[in-house]
Order: C-alpha cells, then structure tokens, then sequence
C-alpha cells in the first residue's frame, strides 16, 4: 500500500510537474508544528472476575518537523497546484498505562511517548486569489506516516497510523522576489491507528501551522518579441517620416 502511495506521488510529479508552466514550481523547506486531542480504547483485566473491561481515554498530542516541500505552482497563473511534502517529525502522543487490575469505576492516568516518524504528504489545491506578489489557496491532503523507531523499539504503546490521513489545508505564498517565495500553511487533519497489544484503536483530529521558503527558477528569456499590430504600424510610420527627412536634407543639398 505505501509503495502504491509513492506510486500515485511519482505518477503526479510527472503528469503536472512536466508541464509548458514548469517554471512556475518550487523547490523549498518548511518547519511546522501542530496540536490536536487524541481517543483512545484499551482494555484491562476487571479486578473482582476474570474479563477485560474498555477503559477510555482522551488526551493530547502533539507534532513538530521538519521537511522539503516541491510545489507545481507556486506562482504561477494555474488555478491548480500539486503539493508534495516529505517530513521528519517528533510526535508525542498520549499512552495509556499497562495491563492493570482495574476495578470498574478507575479511570488510570495518562502519560506521553514520543516516536519520530516519516511523512509523505500529497495536497491538490486550488488558488482563490492571485496576484503578481500572493497567492491565496485552498485544498485537500492525503498523508502517509511511518515510524521507522518501532523497528527496534519496545514500547507497546506506540500507535501506527493508517496509510490515508485525509486533511484540508489553507495556503498562502507571498513572493519575496522573483526567485524565492515564503509559504505559509494550516489546516486540519485525521489521523487513526491499526489495533495493537489490547489497544483497540487512537485516532485524533489535530491542527498545524507550517512555514518555509522556496526557491522559483527564473523563465528562460528569448530573443523572439512579439508585437501588436499597432506597434508594428507606429514604427513603419517613424520609418517613413525619419525617410522623408533623409530626402528632403538629400534635395536641399543638391
């Protein structure tokens, strides 16, 4: 499944990137941070017979990075852009406490884990404001997280979220100069975990805000110039008075 998301990256990149506007991309880094409220279930041993109980539990998150970001269209006149992020963040999210002998009214408290994590980010957005210094847009992200730390950690409680994590996202791009843009972006998005070691699930909704810088090659120059036909009958004009002046001086000399 993540080979098919890296798959749907490529074939993007390739369809949109590779485009006659190509001069319109950018190339860049971004640092971000965000906040949201996680739910969890787990189940514990009931203390007074020999089943499990759910025990629920609501805590928050967080998560701050880092990352290089490609945009299709940073400032260009496309109404759409394609947005491709691939991050390295720390995320701290709420672990609820081992198997315990509960009893049925004890609500155990929660501490934090950390875990880094890789990200790839897709956003199709789609501009609602353009002008020769900003572009104001809106759209849609599809993420895909992978904790490359569970490989040797022990911790039972890291979660993994699922493949999709669907979002919307709110984009600004202010043009510093020609070549080199700030970007500013926020948004929401959804997030849930596969079972695992009795934890039913953890999903959560979280906000961030992210900044960076990207870099816009120039359009090439060319020696062609094209002219309206009104330019082009102004200088036939100049021409022939700059003429009749030549012949004019010529028949006074004479």
């Amino acid at each position: 499944m993540k080979n098919k998301l890296l798959f749907i990256s490529c074939f993007i990149l390739l369809t949109i990137g590779f485009s006659p506007s190509l001069y319109a991309y950018g190339l860049g880094v971004y640092f971000n941070g965000g906040i949201g409220e996680s739910r969890l279930k787990k189940y514990y041993l009931y203390a007074s017979a020999p089943v499990y109980l759910d025990f629920y539990f609501k805590g928050m998150n967080y998560i701050y990075g880092a990352g290089l970001v490609f945009d299709t269209c940073v400032g260009g006149d496309s109404l759409v852009n394609y947005r491709l992020q691939v991050g390295f963040d720390e995320f701290r999210y709420p672990r609820p406490p081992g198997i315990i002998f509960a009893e049925y009214n004890y609500v155990p408290p929660l501490t934090h884990g950390h875990a880094f994590r890789l990200s790839l980010k897709n956003t199709v957005g789609f501009a609602f404001f353009r002008s020769r210094s900003v572009r104001a847009w809106a759209g849609v992200s599809l993420s895909s997280v992978y904790y490359p730390n569970n490989l040797w950690s022990r911790d039972i409680n890291i979660v993994i979220p699922r493949l999709f994590s669907p979002g919307v996202v709110l984009g600004l791009n202010y043009h510093v100069m020609e070549t080199l843009s700030f970007i500013f972006e926020g948004g929401l998005f959804y997030e849930w975990s596969v079972p695992r070691h009795r934890l039913d699930y953890m999903n959560s909704l979280a906000g961030y805000l992210s900044v960076g810088v990207m870099y816009r090659p120039q359009k090439p120059s060319t020696n062609i110039r094209l002219q309206s036909p009104e330019v082009i009958k102004e200088k036939e004009i100049l021409k022939e008075e700059v003429q009749k002046k030549d012949n004019l001086k010529r028949d006074n000399d004479l």
